[in-house]
């Protein structure tokens, strides 16, 4: 009996000895991911020789070499059927061009000149506009707007329109144009606001301006004429002054009693005409791909991934693109930096490990669809893609700024229990974390490539934020103490799948 003790002791020993020596190595592996190396990566993928890492552009051929070469110094393999760290994908797109907005004779630039939403494809001509300042729905029965555009003016723009487009819409009204004559300053508001798409998503003017006016169902409905497409815009007192050469208190007053003067546009020759010019296209460009061999289930892998193009250029300034993307691929490149420390020390994945860098996100997930479509290729089964995207700096709220925990969203289908069950699990002990399994915005990234094939996912993002799609979304701006911890996160979890 004794003997079967000391047994059952001594395998007991060998057991949590052998588990003591793997967490060792899991830890000196973790404790590699280090803030001061993400800045570094996101520094060098950020920077003006990047160009912005637009699709196509030489930037993003530096940024892809880049990581070929992290993943080839520090160990990391390719996949043996690319012969090469470069998956190429080659696609078509379609691409509307800036829209060349006229009101009158005046050329107009959004967040200048208007805001809304215009969308057509290609067109020169010119619609009427009728002025009224009575919004009344009797008075706009009378009114002929078949075919042409009604411009309010109207001291509140939020007023509640749906019964009046409505009507509009019976009438075959086709756009509406919103003026406050009476604040000048709204609209340099409102264009701080809808300047980027954070504020449109944020502020209090989301229901009442954005909701109710810009993404009205029955309002798009009205505004299809062939090829002709004009949403509801709003427009400053300055632009109506200079189209008509006439103050706006002029203006009032020369608006007969029910509010509609047919003269007072015939005169300046006023209409609304849109062109928008639709290019077409072919692209050719490059998924980055490091690869770690299982020591078991060989046929079954980790993705691990984050998007490394941005937008190039736009009017000669760059698209830095720190947080949208450098920080998810910095996070990818030192994950696969902490495997390769990992397995130099005697670990061994038992699952296969892919880390990817797709391209092509930014024009609608074009890498990681070619990469998820493909992936037979490979006589690979895929099991689970952690995917990476602006994990550098959260939202600009003051609770988020001046909180010692960052939110950070960890967002998955619901069906995927297993998945949520092992980042919950991996949390534990991490009070500087808060994941937030809240949101709903399931295929904003690469990660919907994978979930619309069935395949769980989960996508790491701590928020939108101003800079977001500017050129200010630079290196100096991000958090790296937070991007330390959320990296370090991903490792763990991923280390959950390969053991």
């Amino acid at each position: 009996m004794k003997r079967i003790f000391l047994l059952f002791l001594l395998l007991l020993w060998f057991v949590l000895s052998k588990s003591q020596a793997q967490d060792s190595l899991l830890i000196g592996a973790i404790e590699s991911i280090k803030s001061d190396d993400l800045k570094e990566i996101v520094y060098t993928l950020a920077s003006p020789k990047m160009e912005g890492r637009g699709v196509g552009t030489e930037g993003i051929q530096k940024a892809a070499s880049y990581i070929t070469n992290f993943f080839r110094g520090n160990g990391i393999g390719y996949l043996p059927a690319l012969n090469g760290y470069e998956q190429k994908i080659d696609y078509s797109y379609h691409r509307l061009e800036k829209p060349i907005v006229k009101i009158g004779r005046v050329s107009c630039t959004e967040y200048s000149d208007y805001i809304g939403a215009i969308s057509t494809i290609s067109s020169n001509r010119a619609l009427g506009i009728v002025i009224v300042k009575n919004t009344s729905l009797d008075y706009i029965q009378e009114l002929d707007v078949k075919n042409k555009v009604i411009l309010i003016l109207t001291s509140d723009i939020f007023f509640v329109k749906k019964p009046l487009y409505d009507v509009l819409i019976k009438k075959g009204c086709r756009g509406v144009i919103l003026c406050n004559p009476s604040n000048k300053n709204e609209f340099k508001d409102l264009c701080k606001i809808y300047s980027t798409r954070e504020g449109a998503k944020k502020d209090k003017y989301k229901v009442s301006f954005s909701g109710s006016v810009l993404k009205t169902d029955s309002l798009i409905k009205s505004l299809k004429f062939k090829n002709y497409y004009i949403s509801t815009l709003l427009v400053p007192p300055r632009i109506l002054s200079k189209i008509l050469g006439l103050d706006i208190k002029t203006i009032i007053k020369r608006l007969d009693s029910k509010g509609v003067d047919s003269t007072l546009f015939k005169t300046a020759k006023a209409g609304i005409s849109v062109k928008r010019e639709l290019i077409e296209g072919s692209q050719i460009s490059n998924n980055v791909l490091g690869f770690i061999e299982g020591s078991e289930k060989k046929d079954e892998a980790i993705v691990i991934s984050a998007h490394y193009d941005h937008m190039g250029t736009e009017a000669g300034r760059i698209m830095y693109g720190a947080d949208d993307n450098a920080s998810g691929v910095a996070a990818v490149l030192e994950i696969a930096e902490a495997y390769s420390i990992a397995i130099k020390n005697g670990f061994k994945p038992k699952r296969s490990i892919i880390f990817a860098a797709f391209t092509a996100e930014e024009v609608g997930l074009r890498g990681s669809f070619f990469f998820v479509n493909k992936i037979e290729d490979f006589n690979l089964k895929l099991i689970v893609n952690l995917n990476a995207d602006m994990v550098g700096r959260g939202e600009d709220s003051r609770m988020e700024l001046n909180s010692k925990v960052k939110k950070v969203y960890a967002t998955a289908e619901r069906k995927d229990s297993l998945l949520i069950k092992k980042i919950k699990q991996i949390r534990l002990g991490q009070d500087s974390l808060r994941l937030d399994y809240s949101s709903t915005d399931k295929y904003s990234s690469d990660q919907a490539s994978f979930m619309q094939k069935g395949y769980p996912a989960v996508l790491f993002f701590r928020g939108l934020h101003p800079d977001y799609h500017t050129e200010r979304d630079t290196p100096d701006k991000l958090d790296y103490i937070t991007m330390e911890r959320v990296a370090r996160l991903i490792f763990r979890l991923s280390m959950e799948y390969s053991k």
